[in-house]
């Protein structure tokens, strides 16, 4: 009887000191406003250029209407309507967006205490998207993704807290420097600065709206018909769409990312200890809220 009273109280120590050893409040406050925060940007910028290739799209099939087959070199033609937007450029943008939403909703789910199997979603989806991504060379390797795998597959043992703090720390310190460059990446692409600072998306974008706004303005001015003129006053109505996402989300996206690059430092620091949540966090919350808010408008209006 009292071996087992012993065992008993034996037990109880070592999962209290197990719980001891899992997040203070400030770490779990920390890692949820980052994570949703992360989740907000990678998901807003991988929608939005999906929505930059099919206005697009759009553009160069107005273009084409307007001008008819280009003479030229680089105008969009019958054989290339996703000029300027092709998947071999528009993907890899894509994935590190969704790269970046995965890294926050698996942080979220482990932080949150989420159930296991939305758990095991999530870390797989970021497992999987990271594992592609050449900014993830260097950082992470097959190795090191198959050990956070692991660990995330334990979590259902008894020492629930403790495994939550070790994936949770093994999320930040090995995928911590992959998400950094990711975020050096949407900053750069989306980049609204000075014009030799501009990012590929917003250039692409100012060309792809340029064009149609002349080859509009053109056919307007020789139209002859009501018709004709519908046509050119369409094609007007675009290129003021195209300018609206290019003027208030590109920029939006940009300033988040690197938000999150500096809110990621900081995480990265702060996971070791109790240390208070920096302004960083909160300078990421705001942008993301920003950006969310840019594109409620633009995708509902």
């Amino acid at each position: 009887m009292k071996r087992s009273a012993l065992a008993l109280g034996m037990a109880v120590l070592w999962v209290a000191v197990g719980l001891g050893c899992g997040l203070t409040a400030k770490q779990k406050m920390a890692l949820a406003d980052f994570s949703r925060s992360a989740a907000t940007v990678g998901d807003a910028a991988s929608t939005e250029m999906q929505v930059f290739r099919d206005k697009g799209i759009q553009a160069n099939t107005q273009i084409l209407l307007l001008k008819g087959e280009p003479k030229v070199e680089g105008l969009p033609t019958l054989d290339s309507l996703d000029r300027g937007y092709e998947l071999s450029r528009v993907q890899p943008v894509i994935r590190a967006a969704q790269t970046l939403a995965a890294y926050g909703k698996t942080m979220a789910a482990l932080t949150n205490d989420s159930q296991t199997d939305e758990l095991k979603k999530a870390s797989t989806d970021l497992i999987q998207s990271i594992g592609q991504l050449p900014e993830a060379k260097g950082h992470l390797g097959p190795e090191q993704l198959d050990a956070f795998g692991t660990v995330v597959q334990d979590l259902g043992s008894l020492w629930v807290e403790h495994k939550r703090k070790q994936a949770l720390v093994m999320l930040v310190d090995r995928f911590g420097p992959a998400v950094e460059k990711l975020c050096d990446r949407l900053t750069q692409d989306f980049s609204s600065g000075p014009t030799q600072a501009r990012g590929w998306v917003y250039l692409q974008l100012q060309l792809t709206n340029d064009l149609l706004e002349g080859s509009a303005y053109s056919y307007f001015r020789s139209s002859a018909t009501y018709g004709e003129r519908q046509v050119a006053l369409n094609a007007y109505l675009l290129t003021a769409d195209l300018r609206a996402h290019r003027d208030e989300v590109c920029s939006r996206i940009s300033a988040a990312a690197a938000a999150m690059k500096k809110a990621n430092a900081t995480l990265m620091l702060s996971i070791h200890d109790d240390r208070p949540s920096s302004e960083d966090l909160k300078a990421l919350g705001e942008r993301a809220k920003s950006l969310q808010s840019a594109m409620n408008i633009l995708l509902h209006h």
